[in-house]
């Protein structure tokens, strides 16, 4: 049962997805993060009743997803129960009588750390984390009904009542405990939780942080458990420098927020990971791709900072340091089978400026430009990586000009995305995407990013349409195009802005 109650949690981030921007402060009424406890190391907290304009959007986001409900229901509880239900996530539990009467606006989920000896026993010690749910609350009588019931069938959860809400845990005895701890102090108490949410832009109808630094042991502890591996197995070895790499990526702290701002649904991340703006930085190249292209990704100064996250790797970690750096003078595995040295190697393929083109359909192939001073040895990176993965040859077409290596599928896409050198770094030759106004729609903040992506959902689309009812279909008939930005709009912070257009 408290699966299926995390579960619903979750999937309503995708629910609220198009849901309207709340300030912290306002909407009145006790927020989740006030009833969970401050030593979380992650939480997720979600609005299932925005505004009638935007729940529109809402409905319409789920709708377009894979396996998401039909009809024409304005509950986005009902409709986030429905969807579990036909998974089969909520088995034995009818809406009318066990959740209908008693359930509120708002569900927030907190992972716990572990607590050797603590409530639960010895096995419960051994789990990575705690989940704690909080569901509001909007009838006390109803829910006591309704959660004794639940537990009096045996294996169910346990709850507490605090301040509005019902607190579910694995057992009554974490419940209870959970409860005493946000008594005590609660998440929305905690500075770090409180800034990074404002840094956001204050509290949306879908908000998520994490600690991510203190989540990383106990997931890769879980990890090397379910792989039955340990860090001095390869396999252990590789899930540690996964671990490693993401966390580092990551930062010690990462926020997200959901909202609609001007009726386009809007996701913004944020995170501190040590992350500085590449030096003489310029916008990613995507604006100056061929008009027309059906994707693109542009990433700016991914080589520099491949060189500096490497070393900060190798230098921090000794695990790491056996896999990647290896003794000086001697090359590693990894070196040896990619017959490269790591990471220079590698680093005139990220380049200075990296775009990567689709055209529309995907007829007339795909293409991929690198800026940087080696464009041969770009190349023969490339041709490494793509023999590696069995895929020698999937790129025939190549140009190198001025700098730049292009490679592609056919002709025609290698030829839409060789630069003119006549309207400078990045720019196509002939009309450029970025004089498209959905792409400005899309990416208003490309001038200050480093990364960005474009999605026009129409030119996706195959030679004959997609398939009626599909997944592809029904997501093209709610949105016409997405768009995202990475920037770092201030030292150590990188922040994600995700946009979706609406038909």
């Amino acid at each position: 049962m408290l699966a299926a109650l995390l579960a619903a949690a979750l999937v309503a981030v995708l629910v609220v997805a198009g849901a309207r921007a709340v300030r912290w402060a306002s909407g009145g009424g006790t927020l989740p993060a006030q009833v969970l406890p401050a030593d979380a190391r992650a939480y997720l907290a979600v609005d299932l009743d925005p505004p009638a304009g935007q729940k529109l959007q809402v409905l319409r986001l789920l709708r377009s997803l894979p396996d998401g409900p039909g009809g024409d229901r304005e509950d986005l509880r009902r409709a986030a129960y429905d969807l579990l239900a036909r998974g089969g996530g909520l088995d034995g539990v009818d809406w009318e009588r066990d959740v209908d009467p008693w359930l509120g606006d708002r569900v927030g989920v907190a992972l716990r750390p572990p607590v050797a000896g603590g409530s639960g026993g010895p096995a419960r010690a051994a789990a990575p984390v705690r989940p704690v749910a909080a569901l509001a609350v909007r009838d006390e009588d109803a829910a006591r009904a309704a959660l004794g019931r639940l537990a009096g069938r045996g294996g169910g959860p346990g709850w507490v009542l605090l301040d509005g809400y019902a607190l579910l845990a694995p057992d009554q005895a974490q419940a209870e405990d959970a409860a005493r701890a946000a008594q005590d102090r609660p998440l929305a108490d905690d500075p770090g939780f409180a800034s990074d949410v404002d840094a956001l832009g204050g509290r949306g109808v879908a908000t998520a942080w994490a600690a991510t630094a203190a989540l990383a042991a106990p997931a890769l502890a879980a990890a090397l458990d379910a792989s039955g591996a340990s860090g001095g197995t390869a396999a252990g070895r590789a899930l540690v420098t996964g671990a490693d790499l993401a966390a580092a990526a990551l930062g010690p702290r990462t926020a997200a927020v959901l909202r609609v701002d001007d009726g386009r649904p809007r996701l913004v991340a944020r995170t501190s990971g040590g992350w500085a703006r590449p030096a003489g930085a310029a916008p990613p190249g995507l604006a100056g791709l061929p008009v027309g292209t059906a994707a693109a990704l542009a990433v700016h100064g991914l080589g520099g900072a491949l060189t500096a996250g490497w070393d900060r790797l190798v230098e921090e970690d000794p695990l790491v340091a056996g896999v990647l750096g290896g003794a000086p003078g001697q090359r590693t595995a990894v070196e040896d089978r990619l017959a490269l040295e790591l990471p220079a190697g590698l680093v005139p393929l990220a380049g200075e400026d990296l775009a990567l083109a689709l055209r529309p359909g995907g007829a007339d192939g795909a293409a991929l430009r690198v800026r940087h001073p080696d464009p041969e040895g770009a190349g023969r990176a490339l041709e490494r990586l793509l023999a590696l993965a069995g895929r020698a040859g999937a790129l025939p077409e190549r140009a190198t000009t001025d700098g730049r290596l292009v490679v592609a599928t056919t002709p025609s896409a290698r030829g839409a995305l060789e630069v003119s050198g006549s309207t400078g770094p990045g720019a196509a030759a002939g009309p450029a995407l970025g004089e498209e106004p959905r792409v400005a729609e899309a990416l208003p903040r490309l001038e200050q990013a480093v990364a960005a992506a474009y999605v026009d959902l129409d030119g996706l689309a195959p030679p004959g349409g997609w398939a009626p009812g599909s997944a592809p279909a029904r997501l093209a008939g709610a949105f016409a195009a997405a768009g995202a930005t990475l920037a770092v709009p201030a030292p150590g912070v990188l922040e994600l802005d995700l946009r979706l257009l609406p038909r």
